[in-house]
């Protein structure tokens, strides 16, 4: 069924373009038929009656009407591929614009991951050190709660002393933190 379509389609469209040309044909004939008349009033209403110059000229008129019809084909071929090129160009249109589209919408999806990705990095380092704030003011209490035993005081001076520098670094360090902390939530919230 669908080889009889397209040879159907096949038939009609030669039968149209040999239809085109009978007429082409036709008229090309009729216009030089018509230029031969005109030229051989001329002749008269110019009083040349040379055939040899009559033969000549009529010649010459043929020749340059089909110099004409030829220049005319070209110039429609010319025109008509032309016209196909820029209809090619004007359907690339689109294709091209939506992949100007695809790629820009890549690459801001791209750089949008990229601050998703820093600002977690920035999250998880916050996280960190208010881990590491949290571990550290355990071991102060821990320390507070040594301090507060009741025990030998020569064992109780000795585990002070230790205990004062240990909970000085502790301290120390832990200001340090939560500072960075303070700085990180600061940043993060700006």
């Amino acid at each position: 069924m669908y080889v009889n379509l397209a040879l159907l389609n096949v038939t009609n469209a030669l039968h149209k373009q040999f239809v085109y040309l009978v007429q082409l044909d036709t008229i090309q004939l009729l216009m030089q038929l018509v230029l031969r008349h005109a030229l051989l009033h001329l002749f008269k209403i110019l009083q040349i009656q040379n055939v040899f110059v009559q033969s000549v000229v009529i010649q010459l008129m043929v020749f340059a009407f089909h110099v004409i019809l030829i220049v005319q084909h070209v110039l429609l071929l010319t025109i008509n591929n032309v016209y196909l090129v820029l209809m090619g160009l004007f359907q690339k249109i689109p294709l091209v614009y939506n992949n100007t589209k695809h790629i820009i919408l890549q690459y801001l999806l791209m750089k949008k991951q990229n601050i998703y990705n820093n600002k977690l990095k920035q999250h998880r380092k916050f996280l960190l050190m208010v881990l590491l704030a949290q571990m550290l003011l355990k071991m102060l209490c821990q320390h507070q709660v040594l301090e507060s035993h009741r025990v030998d005081q020569h064992l109780r001076n000795q585990v002070i002393s230790f205990q004062s520098r240990q909970t000085f670094l502790l301290i120390y360090f832990s200001q340090l933190i939560l500072q960075k902390v303070s700085f990180h939530l600061n940043h993060l919230s700006s």
